[in-house]
């Protein structure tokens, strides 16, 4: 049968068939379970076995949480899936695994199994870049024998698509086809430690921390961390991915018994060191667990967060050459959108984001920021009039659709209660952000959120307490937290160290930011300026001064706070005669 080629539908690659056939998904789910991803993964292995072999046998109706729990993962026949999330916690793994492999060493496999979000059936496609091979041997076989003029026209007109599609300079990068297999976020290879000295018993063993900092570092979303062998593998096949960092690593075992560690990261392109890091002195005695687990929280807090050294690391290369995959182009477009409150960056960013999750629908992490983008838009009058219902809403509908893409993202949980603390719904607003640490407390931006929403709904001291642990870490920390640090003090009649924390809030579109200027100055007695903060936010939002209450109610969660602050900033002038 003759190749047929069609332009894609929405969401849908190019294809070299209209359906790939059971032989050829039996050939890619048997490399897939080769590689070494899998082979370390066995009840995946056998989940992935079970879906794949019931939808080619035309049996996707048996494809159901029961049936996956009792015929693929060994439960028993009582099992229920609405009281076991066994089946559901292993698709979450089961996703990532996936995309894992086909960021590393399935790259280069010419069909590609994906599971559909938000269900457990698995649908099989052909990879786009195998489209070359394609292209080539339909060329071939035009050279052997007679064509009609049509068709050497149809054949040229092939070549010349699939050339497009393989040189995204010329082409459209953000069609559904050119999309690589994989989530799209950059590669870290985390390299074997260097050891030297004789470690005793207690000692940090190395390989156990390797073990642990991957274990971490596979929690934030936008980040792949593979290991040499994994690379090796994929190269061998010639299916290795782009490498953007290398993480390496050094452990001396001294004569005293302690342990010196050191850290460096590299930018994979020059070689180039863009971070390192020493921990010294660490003793044999006490709790290795805790202290490993100090060393890996102090190294995924400065690195992978948000607000980290990667992200840094990225803005320049991304957003001024506009280089890598589309979708980390577009979080990292979001995360700057997020740092400035620019609204030229917030548009820009939304656009990016709205662009790719229509074409890219399985983009769990991009319907997760963009949720956030819509938030800004209801809370800071980003993008349009703040207080539009409708940009709240589909915030919600933006982040449950993440969340059932992806429903271990802590990430996706973090917005899901910034989300629902907008809408006045505190209770399931804190669960949420509890269920968020609980996936990944590494994340100290997460924490950090947590925290301050307990402040914010009168919980102070324990929202103070678990904003100060995020802050042993020494991060940087973005204009949120220190609105949140300020507002915790400030209730407590902290002034000076609130004071401290206001001044640290930098960006001029962050209307909190004048509120807690404007506060710590007039109680500081600075009347000057005092109202050149108030004035400021007058200018940025006029609503300020003539519904303070209204404001504060769309950001503060207690109404004991909000009647607070809004007495405090009448006294210090904000009101009708603000001009």
């Amino acid at each position: 049968m003759g190749w047929r080629f069609s332009r894609p539908a929405q969401g849908r690659p190019v294809t070299k068939q209209e359906t790939v056939s059971p032989e050829e998904a039996r050939g890619a789910l048997e490399r897939m379970l080769a590689s070494e991803i899998f082979r370390d993964s066995p009840q995946l292995a056998a989940f992935l076995r079970f879906v794949t072999e019931a939808e080619l046998r035309g049996e996707s109706g048996r494809i159901k949480g029961y049936t996956i729990g009792v015929e693929a993962l060994g439960r028993d026949k009582d099992f229920d899936p609405q009281i076991d999330p066994i089946v559901r916690v292993e698709a979450t793994r089961l996703r990532r695994t996936i995309e894992r492999y086909y960021a590393g060493p399935g790259a280069g496999d010419a069909v590609v199994i994906t599971l559909s979000p938000g269900s457990y059936v698995p649908s099989f496609r052909y990879n786009a870049a195998d489209l070359s091979s394609v292209v080539a041997a339909a060329v071939i076989a035009g050279g052997r024998r007679k064509i009609r003029f049509a068709g050497l026209v149809g054949l040229a007109v092939f070549v010349m698509v699939a050339g497009i599609l393989f040189y995204p300079r010329i082409a459209d990068r953000w069609s559904a086809g050119a999309l690589q297999p994989g989530n799209g976020m950059p590669v870290l290879v985390l390299q074997p430690f260097s050891v030297s000295g004789a470690p005793r018993a207690e000692a940090f063993p190395s390989v156990a921390l390797i073990g642990k900092l991957r274990d971490v570092l596979s929690r934030f979303d936008t980040l792949n961390t593979v290991l040499p062998e994994e690379l090796a593998e994929a190269e061998r096949k010639g299916t290795a991915p782009p490498i953007r960092f290398r993480f390496a690593g050094s452990v001396e075992y001294r004569d005293d018994g302690k342990t010196d560690l050191r850290f460096r990261l590299f930018d994979a392109a020059d070689n180039s060191q863009i971070w390192s890091q020493l921990y010294e002195d660490f003793a044999a005695s006490g709790s290795r667990d805790a202290a490993e687990d100090a060393v890996v929280t102090g190294v995924v807090t400065v690195l992978a967060q948000p607000f980290g050294v990667i992200r840094a690391h990225e803005r320049n290369r991304y957003l001024s050459s506009g280089l890598g995959d589309p979708r980390y182009t577009c979080i990292v477009e979001s995360s700057e959108s997020l740092r400035s409150f620019e609204p030229s960056q917030h548009r820009k960013a939304k656009a990016c984001l709205e662009r790719l999750t229509r074409i890219e629908p399985s983009f769990a992490s991009g319907f997760a920021y963009l949720a956030v983008l819509y938030l800004r838009e209801y809370q800071f009058d980003i993008g349009v009039a703040a207080g539009e219902r409708a940009s709240l809403d589909h915030a919600l509908l933006l982040v449950r659709e993440a969340i059932e893409k992806q429903p271990e993202s802590s990430r996706g949980y973090q917005i899901l209660s910034a989300v629902l603390f907008a809408r006045r719904e505190y209770a399931p607003s804190i669960a949420a952000a509890e269920r968020a640490v609980a996936l990944n407390r590494y994340d100290m931006t997460i924490l950090s959120d947590y925290g301050g929403r307990l402040v914010m709904t009168g919980e102070v001291d324990r929202g103070l307490e678990i904003l100060q642990r995020a802050a042993g870490y020494g991060t940087l920390r973005p204009s949120w937290y220190n609105f949140y640090m300020f507002l915790g003090l400030y209730l407590k009649g902290d002034t000076a160290a609130a004071g401290h924390y206001a001044s640290q809030i930098t960006p001029e579109r962050y209307p909190l930011g004048h509120v807690a200027h404007a506060l710590a100055a007039h109680t500081a007695g600075d009347k000057e300026q005092s109202r050149e903060a108030l004035l400021k936010l007058v200018a940025l939002r006029p609503i300020w001064r003539d519904d303070t209450l209204g404001e504060l109610r769309k950001l503060i969660g207690s109404e004991v706070i909000v009647a607070r602050l809004a007495n405090d900033l009448a006294a210090a002038g904000l009101g009708a005669t603000l001009r």
